[in-house]
């Protein structure tokens, strides 16, 4: 990777199914990845990164399991 990343404006979205992980039911189980924060990962060398994400259902409503203050808004 030549340059660094600016999480929030380059990292996308991710998604998956939801109710896999217990995080949603059946219908509407879509479940997305909001990115929050990127480190350095201590594992491995080079610029690899460690990513921290959110989780938001498929209403844009935070998942059960969401522990963010709320201060980080993707909706803006």
């Amino acid at each position: 990777m030549a340059a660094s990343i600016s999480f929030k404006l380059e990292l996308p979205i991710w998604n998956y199914d939801g109710s896999s992980t217990y995080q949603s039911e059946g219908a509407n189980s879509d479940t997305f990845l909001y990115p929050v924060a990127m480190y350095r990962d201590p594992f491995r060398l080079g610029n690899n990164k460690l990513v921290l994400c959110d989780t938001y259902k498929y209403n844009k409503k935070p998942t059960d399991c969401l522990i963010n203050d709320g201060s980080v808004n993707f909706w803006n």
